[in-house]
């Protein structure tokens, strides 16, 4: 295989990805889509990597290789050479949340940056493309166009936006363009090199994809990305190829055309126990589909362990959903939150309340059941008609109490071992009703632990050395601030004399909590104070441009400052449990985060779905918990995948949990999720063993052997 121009991401998967959509989308052996009777064109490829490893430096990779392979034609004689003179665009759409991302992940110096400068080193026909990806434009809102640095140059009549990456909210594109003049429907109609839309399976994202392709004057090349490509509706994977094939020949509906098709069928029967595993040749037909338009890895992290939490806070560890056979789903049933009888009872009430309604109100039933289940006594909420307000208690929140108290003082022995502090990440869909009774719950669990802590020899020796502790690392961040002023010849921060400040400030507390006794401990000092300094480097780094550059630098500036002042923040508070939803305000939001992906508090994180996909949570987490569960498998995924990333620092799985209750709804949703979950681990390469059941549920004399689950596992990685 040609290996040309390949760039080094320093992982395998990434840089093989990225050279897999260089041949499907520029060289000509690769640049159609083949159906058996004719080649039809190609306009894009999707990603569907795992979660946690890394399709932004895929994307950017991909669109470096994109960019160089573009600026070439045949010259005469059939010799390939760059002619290449006209600035080069890549547009990446995403949600209204990863803008900060993306744009962090193009200007870190120390990220791709630094792979993608050593790259264009070799050769000074690729400078044009470091000028494009290592300049990214920000647009959150329509206001953000106003500004100076998008001036462009106005071209017969036309107006031509500067080179670069623009990461824009995909909102912004949807609608409201207004006229033709305007900086808006400049950016919509702008010839584009690359389009990259991050989480493209959302209907958000393909409506923007629509826009781009109905307006832009020209579009060479769309990546797609996703790590859920089937949400268990072929519609929305249909809609998704729609945007990267010629759709005049409906081929796009890949999973109607006859391999696939077959293939699926045939795994029906076989899970239903009517029939035998599928043929080989069946799932290398329907692979072969699949394959030419989807490249996907399945490199795994350090793993997951999954638990269920029972009445009383015990951890009691389960196979993996997809991996879960009838008998242990069964077995699994009698481990979950009894209730107490008045929560039987009022559950009770309200269901058959609920029932009673008419026929046409009766849609919401399951939301309201899910709903009720999730809401706190405290919140004194009702759960529809017939409610009679909220319920006596919640045995949900009640475990997930129990088992916290007990895991956090697990979490601070080992932290007070290693230095390292081990992190909780709570998700629920229903958190305008649970958030704020779970983070008293969980502060309260903290609080207890570290008092529980307190009284052993070895965690009272560290904390008598907190103090020295905060004050060296105050004197290492006091030099670095004197090396980097040297360097880029800048005066010291209003940043960095508020750490100094909140470093000082730490110390003279009186009884300050966990946070600050870990300081007694050399490799948490030491982690703190690097995180420390490297987020002052990206400061002064941006600094510097900041003085001698525009509006644009500028407001990169009041970017990376916010983000030091979130581990300020975090230095100053003592708030062990912070949420991350989108009812709080965006910079109180990121704010969060940062923090949370720091060694500083908050040790526990309370998040809704706006926190399950595209953000890094994984750093230094440890455990994460389902306090309510989902119907879509996919979704469970994009909330583990949080912390399930490449870069995690502890040693060990991530600990997922789950809290139901027995008797309830609960019960269906799991029932429901195990079973949407077998084929969605077929779908998405995972291995389909351990099902093997005769009718009634009983276990066969043998489970099926490792070959027999390879061969009903597609596997979509880039055939080579």
């Amino acid at each position: 295989m040609s290996r040309r121009n390949e760039i080094s991401t320093g992982l395998a998967h990434q840089r093989d990805v990225a050279i897999w959509v260089r041949r499907r989308l520029v060289d000509r052996h690769g640049g159609c889509f083949d159906t058996g009777r004719r080649c039809i064109e190609q306009y894009g490829v999707l990603l569907a990597d795992g979660v946690g490893l890394g399709k932004t430096w895929e994307a950017l990779a991909a669109a470096a290789l994109l960019l160089i392979e573009r600026g070439k034609e045949r010259a005469g004689g059939g010799q390939r050479q760059n002619v290449r003179k006209q600035a080069a665009r890549v547009l990446v759409l995403c949600p209204p949340g990863l803008v900060s991302k993306w744009s962090r992940e193009i200007r870190d110096p120390e990220g791709f940056t630094r792979r993608l400068a050593r790259w264009g080193k070799r050769r000074a026909d690729r400078n044009f493309v470091l000028r494009t990806l290592t300049k990214p434009f920000e647009i959150r809102r329509k206001s953000d166009l106003d500004d100076s640095a998008l001036a462009g140059k106005l071209r017969r009549a036309r107006v031509e936006l500067p080179e670069g990456v623009y990461v824009c909210n995909w909102n912004v594109l949807r609608k409201g363009i207004g006229s033709g003049r305007s900086r808006l429907a400049a950016l919509r109609a702008q010839p584009w090199d690359v389009l990259i839309v991050d989480e493209a399976h959302h209907r958000e994202g393909r409506e923007a994809i629509g826009t781009i392709r109905k307006w832009a004057r020209a579009l060479r090349a769309t990546i797609l990305l996703t790590a859920t490509p089937f949400q268990l509706e072929p519609r929305e994977l249909h809609e998704l190829f729609e945007s990267i094939l010629d759709n005049r020949h409906r081929e796009h509906r890949v999973l109607s055309r006859a391999p696939v098709r077959e293939f699926v069928a045939a795994l029906a029967e076989f899970f239903q126990g009517d029939g035998p595993a599928p043929a080989r040749s069946l799932k290398t037909q329907a692979e072969r589909v699949l394959s030419q338009a989807i490249a996907r890895t399945q490199v795994r992290g350090k793993g997951r362990k999954f638990h269920i939490i029972d009445a009383n806070g015990a951890a009691i560890e389960i196979p993996p959903p997809d991996h879960m056979r009838d008998d242990d789903l069964r077995q699994l049933f009698p481990t979950l939150v009894e209730p107490r009888a008045d929560f039987e009872a009022w559950y009770l009430k309200n269901r058959l309340a609920l029932a009673a309604r008419a026929p046409d109100e009766r849609t919401f039933i399951p939301t309201k059941l899910r709903q009720a289940l999730s809401t706190p006594s405290q919140a004194r909420q009702g759960c529809g008609q017939g409610a009679g307000g909220g319920p006596p208690y919640s045995p949900r929140l009640h475990a997930l109490a129990s088992w916290a108290r007990n895991q956090f003082t697990v979490d601070l022995r080992r932290s007070m071992e290693d230095g390292l502090p081990r992190k909780t990440l709570v998700f629920t869909s229903f958190v305008g009703h649970a958030a704020r009774e779970i983070r008293e719950a969980l502060a309260g669990a903290v609080d207890q632990a570290w008092r529980a802590a307190r009284r052993e020899p070895q965690w009272r020796a560290m904390s008598a050395s907190a103090r020295k502790g905060v004050e060296r690392g105050a004197g290492s961040v006091e030099a670095a601030l004197e090396r980097l002023g040297k360097r880029y010849d800048i005066e010291r921060t209003q940043e960095g004399q508020r750490v100094l400040d909140a470093l000082h400030d730490l110390a003279s507390r009186p009884e300050p909590g966990a946070t600050f006794d870990l300081f007694g401990h050399r490799r948490f000092q030491n982690r703190v104070t690097d995180d420390l300094t490297r987020r002052l480097e990206a400061l002064a780094t941006v600094v510097a441009r900041a003085n001698e550059g525009g509006d644009w630098e500028r407001r990169l500036h009041r970017e990376e400052r916010r983000n030091v002042r979130a581990t300020i923040d975090a230095l100053g508070r003592s708030t062990i449990v912070r949420t991350y939803t989108g009812r709080d305000d965006r910079r109180e939001r990121d704010a969060a985060g940062e923090a949370f992906r720091s060694p500083l508090a908050p040790w526990v994180l309370v998040a809704s779905n706006v926190g399950s996909e595209g953000i890094d949570l994984h750093t230094f987490s440890s455990h994460l918990v389902h306090f309510d569960i989902e119907w879509n498998p996919a979704r469970m995924e994009q909330r583990e995948g949080r912390t399930d990333r490449f870069g995690r620092q502890i040693k060990e799985p991530v600990n997922v949990y789950f809290t139901l209750v027995r008797g309830t709804y609960d019960e269906r949703m799991l029932q429901q999720l195990v079973a949407r979950q077998r084929w969605h681990s077929v779908l998405l390469g995972r291995p389909g063993a351990r099902i093997a059941r005769d009718k009634n549920g009983v276990v066969q004399a043998r489970l099926l052997e490792e070959g027999e689950a390879r061969m009903l596992s597609l596997d979509l990685r880039p055939n080579w």
